[in-house]
């Protein structure tokens, strides 16, 4: 996987297209937990593949709500 690719195009979409509703689930917070995440990798010893797709994850957890606020979850797994 491509890692900082699916990072640049989930951030884009994250900053273009989240509703100004939304206030606490931004890029800003996606940023906030893709830095969580990496810390928290690196003391509990998490590398290469595991740690690409735990980076994915964190990256993408939140790209659903630029679909719609309810069932964003699923979207964002879809």
């Amino acid at each position: 996987m491509k890692y900082l690719d699916a990072r640049a195009y989930a951030l884009q979409r994250l900053q273009s297209e989240l509703s100004s509703d939304l206030y606490y689930h931004g890029a800003h917070h996606t940023i906030d937990v893709c830095q969580a995440t990496d810390k928290l990798a690196s003391a509990e010893g998490i590398k290469g593949k595991d740690l690409i797709l735990l980076q994915t994850a964190a990256i993408f957890h939140d790209i659903g709500f630029v679909e719609q606020y309810h069932r964003h979850e699923i979207i964002g797994c879809d």
